[in-house]
């Protein structure tokens, strides 16, 4: 295997790993704040609360 060939191989095994990498992480941004929102009550309480409050039309 020539050098170019190592490299280009080597480059795209990163960019694969940050891409899979960013993916798998995504949802756990959104867990992450809806933690912070609930504090330290049970996250599917809160959850509970905040899908029973209905907006008042």
């Amino acid at each position: 295997m020539r050098l170019k060939e190592k490299i280009g191989i080597f480059l795209a095994a990163a960019l694969l790993t940050l891409i899979g990498f960013s993916f798998m992480a995504a949802p756990t941004v959104d867990m992450m704040k809806i933690g912070k929102l609930a504090g330290y009550e049970m996250i599917a309480n809160y959850l509970a609360k905040a899908d029973s409050v209905a907006p008042h039309s």
